[in-house]
C-alpha cells in the first residue's frame, strides 16, 4: 500500500490530502496532518472526494426525478 500526498482541488484553498488504495478498488482519502492549510482537517467536499472519483459512484447519464432523461432541454 503506497500512500500519496497530494492536494484537494475542490476549492481555492488547496488542502493537503493523503490518498491510497485499500484493497483492489476502494480509494481512501484522509487529511494530511503535515499540510499547513488544513492540518489534517477536511471540509465535506474533501471528506467525500473518494466517492466523487470512483466511476461506479458517478452519474454518467442525466436523470430527472430519479428517472433517465436526455441531454436536450
Amino acid at each position: 500500500m503506497t500512500k500519496v500526498r497530494t492536494i484537494c482541488a475542490q476549492c481555492g484553498v488547496g488542502c493537503g490530502l493523503v490518498a491510497w488504495r485499500a484493497g483492489e478498488q476502494q480509494l481512501e482519502i484522509e487529511g494530511d496532518s503535515r499540510h499547513p492549510a488544513n492540518r489534517g482537517a477536511l471540509c465535506l467536499r474533501g471528506w467525500h472526494l473518494a466517492d466523487m472519483l470512483e466511476p461506479e459512484a458517478r452519474l454518467a447519464r442525466p436523470r430527472v426525478g430519479g428517472r433517465a432523461a436526455g441531454w436536450s432541454k
